[in-house]
C-alpha cells in the first residue's frame, strides 16, 4: 500500500471517529462542550503523524458530515466554528509566533469563534436567547468572559494531551509513517 493511501486511510478513520464522538454525544445533553472538544482532539494524531493539510481535510469532512448526521446541531456547530479546527491551528500558531502574539491570536480566534457560534445559534438554529441566561439574567458577555478562562485551561490541556500522545503513541505510529 502506498504512503499516500496509508495517510488517507489514517485520516479517514480519525475523521470517522470524530463524527462518531459528535453523534454519540447527542445522547448526553449535559456534555455540550466536552463532546465537540473530544471530537476535535481526535484530529491531533493527523497533525502529529502526517501534517496539517490532511488534518484540515479531515476536519472539513467531519464538519460537513457532522452537520448532516448529528442530531444536536449545537455540537456540530461548536465543532465547525472552533473546537474542531483549534488543535490544528494551535500547532501552527505555536510554531510560528512568540508567546504574546501566540496568545493574542489564540484568544482572538476563540472569541471570534464563540461570537460566531452565538449569532449562528440565535439566528440560524433558532435557539432561544434564554439559553444564554443565568437565573433569568441575560449574560452572553459574562459567559464569554468565563469562556476565556475555560479556553486557557483547554489550551493547556491540549498541550498535555499532545505531550502524552507523543510519549505513548507516537513511537508506534512513527514506524507506520
Amino acid at each position: 500500500m502506498s504512503t499516500k493511501a496509508v495517510k488517507l486511510a489514517f485520516s479517514g478513520v480519525l475523521c470517522a471517529l470524530s463524527v462518531t464522538v459528535l453523534f454519540l454525544g447527542s445522547l448526553f445533553p449535559l456534555v455540550e462542550y466536552a463532546i465537540p472538544t473530544l471530537s476535535g482532539l481526535c484530529l491531533i494524531p493527523i497533525v502529529i503523524e502526517i501534517d496539517r493539510k490532511y488534518a484540515f481535510l479531515a476536519f472539513a469532512a467531519a464538519s460537513a458530515t457532522g452537520l448532516i448526521v448529528v442530531p444536536r446541531k449545537e455540537f456540530a456547530l461548536l465543532f465547525l466554528l472552533f473546537l474542531g479546527y483549534y488543535p490544528i491551528v494551535k500547532s501552527y500558531v505555536e510554531s510560528k509566533f512568540r508567546f504574546i502574539a501566540e496568545w493574542a491570536l489564540k484568544l482572538g480566534l476563540f472569541n471570534a469563534g464563540m461570537i460566531a457560534a452565538f449569532f449562528v445559534s440565535i439566528n440560524l438554529l433558532s435557539i432561544p436567547k434564554e439559553e444564554f441566561s443565568i437565573g433569568g439574567v441575560y449574560l452572553p458577555w459574562l459567559l464569554l468572559l468565563a469562556g476565556n478562562g475555560a479556553f486557557i485551561i483547554y489550551d493547556l490541556a491540549i498541550t498535555r494531551v499532545v505531550m502524552l500522545y507523543i510519549k505513548l503513541l507516537h513511537p508506534f505510529f512513527k514506524r507506520i509513517f
